[in-house]
């Protein structure tokens, strides 16, 4: 009994499939498979490109961040800034090494890099066969000043007749000093 029931419901069954008719059940089941077999390839394809996305992630070089160092409130890109260059420099524009000059005041125009601190001045001659120092911290200037000028004079004590050396001394922030010596030929005719 059981083989004629079977076998008439496929009958049933293929005729309604031929027939055009459709099977809600058999249709959502297929559909359903069809989904499942796409999400599957779906998948496949998205842990293929996972897995080359992780693989470029464990060979890719990435660069070491440096360590940020605080220093007197400071980050160290910004102490850096307030560090002097290694062109450190001072220098006397005016008037020129051995000069002979007869003006009495003679005035020193120099320049300096911006990280000098300080500029002294030493001056050295010989007055009556004795010789004369002078050392004097230039008041005017300023910490950033790119220029400076310096006056010397019989009546300040620091220039005579003959020949008169000069040491401008610049102090840089690091503590460092450099010196322009120069030597100027004073007379008053």
């Amino acid at each position: 009994m059981y083989k004629k029931i079977s076998i008439v419901s496929l009958v049933i069954l293929s005729s309604l499939v031929f027939s055009g008719c459709r099977i809600p059940y058999i249709d959502d089941l297929k559909e359903q498979k069809d989904a499942v077999a796409q999400l599957q390839i779906d998948v496949k394809d998205l842990q293929m490109k996972l897995g080359l996305v992780q693989e470029d992630v464990k060979t890719a070089k990435v660069p070491k961040t440096p360590e940020v160092k605080v220093i007197d409130g400071k980050t160290a890109e910004e102490k850096k800034s307030d560090e002097p260059t290694s062109t450190s420099f001072i220098k006397i524009t005016s008037p020129e090494k051995d000069a002979n000059l007869t003006a009495d005041p003679v005035v020193f125009l120099g320049t300096i890099s911006p990280d000098t601190t300080k500029v002294s001045v030493e001056s050295e001659f010989v007055k009556n066969g004795k010789t004369i120092k002078d050392s004097y911290t230039l008041k005017s200037f300023k910490e950033g000043d790119p220029n400076f000028s310096y006056k010397a004079s019989q009546k300040f004590g620091n220039l005579a007749v003959g020949k008169n050396i000069f040491r401008f001394i610049a102090t840089f922030k690091d503590g460092k000093t450099q010196t322009y010596e120069m030597v100027v030929n004073y007379s008053t005719k």
